[in-house]
């Protein structure tokens, strides 16, 4: 049985005034039942790897 447990959401920010781009991440979240299992840190590493192929420059979030 396939399910959801966790889902990042983030966007590719381009810089107009330089040829790079930046991710933001704008939502992580992996649900209570399946926490610290990695499935963050996973995927943290997809959207790096994805990042590395855009060329991006660095991957940030605000926390509140």
């Amino acid at each position: 049985q396939e399910a959801v447990v966790g889902a990042l959401a983030a966007y590719v920010l381009p810089k107009f005034e330089q040829a790079r781009s930046e991710i933001y991440i704008y939502d992580l979240a992996v649900s209570g039942e399946h926490r610290r299992q990695g499935i963050a840190t996973a995927l943290i590493n997809l959207l790096k790897h994805e990042a590395n192929a855009l060329g991006a420059y660095v991957i940030y979030v605000q926390a509140d």
